[in-house]
């Protein structure tokens, strides 16, 4: 079933499984390490102090590809990303406006200020307060007759 599938994958498919496979050997080579480091502390010591000596060496690695290679090669793509860009859609320049020509004015006269009188006084008297209505008083609740089995009747207050 397996050969069928990928027999009949197209190349994207083969491609997705081939890097795939390829994360799949590289995680199980780390957790070798990693398992052989732990079980050998001798080895592991040594790795460590390997470790040590070559990483100034890749940080000088780094900075030197990254000055010489990393940089100037962004740079270059900029100066061509606004190339293309500037060919498919050429920059354009808008007509502007002339400014207005400057006229003198004369200066709007001033409003005239109202002066504002008082607030007017208003007396509050103080009144009673308003009578309250009468109690409500409910009837009293209907009586209920209830008929048994045997035909009997029987009144009760209901409570």
């Amino acid at each position: 079933m397996v050969s069928a599938t990928l027999g009949a994958a197209n190349g994207t498919a083969m491609r997705t499984l081939t890097a795939l496979s390829a994360i799949y050997l590289a995680s199980a080579s780390v957790f070798g390490v990693a398992i052989t480091l732990q079980r050998n502390p001798d080895m592991a010591a040594a790795a460590n102090k390997a470790g040590r000596e070559i990483w100034p060496s890749i940080e000088h690695g780094y900075a030197v590809a990254n000055e010489q290679a990393i940089k100037p090669t962004s740079a270059q793509l900029v100066v061509w990303d606004k190339q293309f860009f500037d060919y498919i859609d050429p920059p354009r320049q808008f007509a502007r406006a002339k400014s207005p020509m400057k006229v003198a004015r004369a200066a709007p006269p001033a409003p005239a200020v109202k002066k504002k009188s008082p607030p007017p006084v208003v007396a509050v008297q103080k009144s009673a307060p308003p009578q309250l209505r009468p109690a409500i008083s409910e009837p009293a609740p209907p009586r209920m007759t209830t008929i048994s089995a045997s035909g009997s009747m029987s009144v009760s207050s209901p409570g």
